[in-house]
């Protein structure tokens, strides 16, 4: 029985997914970052400022954002508590917003392969 070998050259299939890898990375850091900046300006409550200037956007895995507030109390004003503070949602609305317009990115991207 006779063989045969087959060796497939991937370097141009790697390059075109670290391309499009590097694309879905901005595209998420951007979202993110304009999570982060409507949340500050849906910030209304403010006494030092601590909690407005809290928002901040953490990369924790490849494709992965977590955009919160460093300000333990934030979670209080966002939902409000049963002790008198009413809810002033600044994260959730931010995230609302910026939902379709991340869509729309991920379609582009997609129909780009």
């Amino acid at each position: 029985m006779s063989e045969i070998e087959i060796k497939l050259d991937t370097r141009k299939l790697d390059k075109l997914i670290g391309e499009y890898k590097k694309r879905a990375e901005k595209i998420l850091n951007k979202s993110a970052a304009n999570i982060q900046a409507q949340a500050k300006i849906r910030t209304v409550r403010v006494d030092t400022g601590a909690m407005k200037n809290g928002w901040a956007t953490k990369r924790t895995a490849p494709l992965e954002r977590i955009v919160g507030n460093v300000m333990e109390y934030a979670i209080h004003h966002e939902y409000g508590t049963s002790r008198g503070i009413s809810p002033s949602p600044m994260l959730r609305p931010a995230v609302e917003d910026e939902r379709r317009v991340l869509t729309e990115r991920w379609k582009e991207l997609c129909d780009d392969v």
